[in-house]
């Protein structure tokens, strides 16, 4: 393959029609050959592409893996196929899958490097855009009820193994939902829904995970927060949710409220289900009680009168 390094017409006609980027680069890392494709994506004709280096067209600063791949085959003499990510000197990110193999001479000792790459920028943007919408809540931008989930059985697991501080879990409830459904339509509860989101993820701090788990149900993990503080944060929830009433914008007759179940992980939670039973129990004491506020769990008095009774009104924010 040495010889056609030099520009010999087999290789134009063979390699000019296809739509990967085909290469090839002596031991200094210079372009020896470049097909059509090559030379588009740097925006030069093949005899300004001839002799330069990566340099010339990629920041090698954000595009290390460039050069390595390069050494590596060089090296060991041995193909490889992987992944590149080569940032274009606009800044561009893009992405290729790339086979390369070294070059060898008649006597069999390695002069170059040879390549072939496809560009999968396309494909990566679209599987990320797929990921994005598999996790994502459409109506609310939140996490979805499965990604919720993913997050806080992550958090039980490291918390039991004692690799992060004890984290809580808030439940929350729009009260009298069906109500604004019934009373007001679908569009004025979708409405509701996203407003109420975003007045939550707003009142949250930024290491909070947010999700809605479906209907008008969310719910909240935080992280390295014990039960006082998470109460305290979940009537912070409640007064700004019940102030979204007293926006002029807000729809006539509506006066939204929250019911909120707290529960800090503890030891005697065997797994994920058992935090979540203990939340729901707070939750269902906040309803019993007239709900617009919080209530928490703590696994000791769970079922005592004080327990029972506990149930906490919104402050001021």
């Amino acid at each position: 393959m040495s010889s056609y390094t030099q520009g010999t017409p087999e290789l134009p006609q063979v390699f000019d029609g296809i739509g990967t980027y085909v290469f090839m680069k002596d031991l200094a890392g210079r372009y020896t050959y470049a097909n059509a494709k090559v030379c588009e994506l740097f925006g030069r004709p093949l005899e300004q592409v001839l002799g330069c280096d990566d340099n010339e067209f990629f920041d090698l600063v954000r595009s290390q893996e460039l050069k390595r791949n390069d050494q590596e085959v060089i090296q060991t003499g041995l193909g490889i196929e992987r992944e590149e990510r080569n940032v274009l000197p606009s800044g561009e990110l893009r992405i290729y899958w790339t086979a390369k193999m070294p070059l060898r001479d008649t006597q069999g000792q390695i002069i170059g490097v040879c390549g072939i790459s496809t560009d999968i920028t396309e494909m990566y943007r679209l599987r990320e855009e797929l990921r994005i919408l598999a996790d994502t809540d459409s109506l609310t931008g939140l996490s979805n009820r499965r990604r919720f989930l993913e997050q806080a059985d992550a958090a039980f697991g490291r918390a039991r193994l004692q690799l992060q501080p004890g984290f809580s879990l808030l439940l929350v409830d729009v009260d009298h939902f069906k109500s604004i459904n019934d009373g007001h339509g679908h569009q004025t509860g979708d409405y509701v829904l996203r407003a109420i989101a975003g007045n939550l993820k707003a009142t949250l701090r930024d290491r909070d995970q947010l999700g809605r788990l479906g209907g008008d149900e969310f719910a909240v993990l935080m992280q390295d927060c014990g039960v006082d503080d998470a109460l305290r944060m979940a009537g912070r929830l409640c007064a700004g949710v019940r102030r979204l009433g007293d926006d002029p914008h807000w729809p006539r007759g509506l006066r939204p409220t929250l019911s909120i179940g707290v529960a800090a992980h503890a030891p005697e939670d065997d797994d994920l289900q058992a935090l979540l039973a203990r939340a729901d129990r707070a939750l269902y004491r906040v309803k019993a009680h007239g709900r617009d506020g919080a209530a928490a769990s703590r696994p000791r008095d769970e079922g005592s009168p004080a327990d029972r009774d506990n149930v906490s009104r919104p402050g001021p924010l």
